[in-house]
C-alpha cells in the first residue's frame, strides 16, 4: 500500500531528526534561538528562490504587518474577496483601516477582477487576492492594475505555500506574500506560525520595525502583536519539514486524485477542474463544494460547521451576488476531510 504523506506520517518521519537537532544543540538553542529562527528563514528564502523572510508567530501577524509594510494606515481600504477567512478582515480592523468586500467569479471561486474596478477609490491602499482551492488569483491582471499606483498586492497565500501558476510560482508576482503554517496547511509548525515574504529590502527593514522595536511609539503599540517571532522549536520543525515538502505536494496530489475519482459520480458534490499542465496547485487545502442537497450535509454540518468566512456580518450590506450564489448552493469542505467509512470505499484505508 502507498503511504501519502498525510499529517501524522511526516510528523513520524522527521521525529528522529528533528529530535537529534534538538539534542545535539539544545543549550546553544536556549542561549541563542534567534540565530536558529534566522538559520531557518535562510532556509525558506533560499528554498523560495531568496528575497527576505520572516518567520511570525501566526499568519494573521503576517497580514497584519504586510499591512503596515505596504503603509496602510487607519481609515484606508484594503480590498478582500468576501469568500475567505474572517482574519483576513479582522487584520485590516486591527490596524483600523477599512476592509471592502469584494465579489468572486464562479469559475475557481477567486477573487473577481472585475468586480475589484467598481471597489477601488481615492482611499484604496492595498489589495488582498486569496489563492483557493487549488486556484491562483490573477495576479498578473491585477499588477497591471495597479500599475503607477500607490495600491499593494498582498497575496494570501495560507494554502498555497510552493504553487505556482503558468509554472512562475506564485512568490514571483507581487509585492508582499503571506504564508500560513499553521497545522492544517501544507507546510506546518507544532501548532501556530506565519511567513512573511517579499523581496523588496525598504518594505523588509520597515516590517522589522514592528518586530524588533527601538521604543514604544505609538504606532508600534497599536500595531498589537508585538513581539511576534515565531518560537525557535517551531522553526526547526519548519527547517525539518522543508527537506520533503515537495514529497508533501506531489503526495497530496495523488491523494486528492484517488478522492476525485470516487466523488466525480456525485452531481450534489463540485471537484475543481485544475490545470495540472500548466500549474502545481496548493492542494492541502484545495476545498470541494456540496451542493445543500447532499444526503450527508447533516454529518458535514456536524463536523466542519462552517465556510470559510465566519460571519455574513462582515458584509451584509454589500451586494456580492456571486457570493450569495455560492454560499445559498454550496458548503465548502476541505478534500482530505475524513468521510465516514461506510461512504468512501477503498479510500479510509490511506488515512492510517
Amino acid at each position: 500500500m502507498q503511504q501519502f504523506y498525510t499529517t501524522r506520517f511526516v510528523n513520524e518521519l522527521i521525529r528522529k531528526e528533528y529530535y537529534t537537532f534538538i539534542d545535539t544543540y539544545y543549550s546553544d538553542i536556549l542561549k541563542n534561538p534567534n540565530t536558529y529562527i534566522t538559520l531557518a528563514e535562510k532556509s525558506i528564502a533560499n528554498y523560495l528562490w531568496w528575497g527576505y523572510v520572516k518567520l511570525l508567530n501566526s499568519w494573521t501577524t503576517s497580514l497584519q504587518f504586510s499591512l503596515l509594510a505596504s503603509w496602510v494606515g487607519p481609515w484606508d481600504e484594503v480590498i478582500i474577496p468576501a469568500n475567505t477567512y474572517s482574519a483576513d478582515a479582522i487584520a485590516i480592523t486591527n490596524i483600523w483601516a477599512t476592509p471592502v468586500f469584494c465579489d468572486i467569479n464562479l469559475g475557481n471561486f477567486c477573487i473577481d477582477i472585475w468586480d475589484i474596478r467598481n471597489k477601488i477609490s481615492p482611499k484604496t491602499r492595498a489589495i488582498i487576492p486569496v489563492h483557493l482551492y487549488g486556484y491562483p488569483a490573477d495576479i498578473d491582471w491585477l499588477m497591471d492594475l495597479v500599475k503607477g499606483t500607490k495600491i499593494s498586492i498582498i497575496e494570501d497565500a495560507s494554502h498555497a505555500f510552493w504553487g505556482s501558476s503558468k509554472w512562475r510560482k506564485m512568490w514571483t508576482l507581487g509585492h508582499i506574500w503571506a504564508f500560513s503554517t499553521h497545522i492544517s496547511k501544507n507546510f506546518w509548525t507544532l501548532g501556530n506560525g506565519g511567513i512573511f515574504f517579499t523581496k523588496n529590502k525598504d518594505t523588509f527593514m520597515k516590517l522589522e520595525r514592528y518586530i524588533f522595536p527601538d521604543n514604544n511609539t505609538d504606532e508600534v503599540l497599536l500595531s498589537g502583536r508585538t513581539p511576534a517571532n515565531i518560537g525557535v522549536f517551531d522553526a526547526i520543525m519548519l527547517m525539518q519539514k522543508l527537506k520533503i515538502i515537495d514529497h508533501v505536494i506531489q503526495s497530496n496530489l495523488e491523494l486528492f486524485s484517488l478522492y476525485s475519482q470516487y466523488l466525480e459520480k456525485d452531481t450534489s458534490i463540485t471537484i475543481p477542474k485544475l490545470d495540472l499542465q500548466n500549474t502545481i496547485p496548493h492542494i492541502r487545502n484545495l476545498t470541494i463544494c456540496i451542493t445543500w442537497k447532499n444526503p450527508f450535509l447533516w454529518y458535514w454540518q456536524k463536523f466542519y460547521d462552517k465556510n470559510l468566512i465566519e460571519s455574513r456580518g462582515f458584509w451584509y450590506d454589500v451586494k456580492l451576488p456571486n457570493i450569495e450564489k455560492f454560499f445559498s448552493s454550496y458548503w465548502s469542505l476541505p478534500f482530505y476531510f475524513n468521510f465516514p467509512k461506510k461512504d468512501i470505499v477503498n479510500i479510509s484505508k490511506y488515512f492510517s
